[in-house]
């Protein structure tokens, strides 16, 4: 039987220029030194909503 992956989990950090940006946690890079944006916000709660929602296993659909 196959091992089930650990699910990938995200996090808000604050871009450069202002901004909010929604990143993938840094234990799931592929490469150590590039990290990974999904998308990025003028308003840090709209992408603390977005991380809340990915980071929830309710909301992905399960592979069956």
């Amino acid at each position: 039987m196959p091992k089930k992956k650990k699910p990938f989990k995200w996090e808000v950090k604050k871009l450069d220029d202002g901004r909010w940006g929604l990143f993938l946690c840094q234990e799931f890079w592929r490469w150590k030194d590039k990290p990974v944006m999904y998308a990025a916000g003028k308003q840090r709660q709209s992408v603390q909503s977005m991380v809340d929602r990915m980071n929830d296993p309710n909301y992905w659909a399960d592979d069956v």
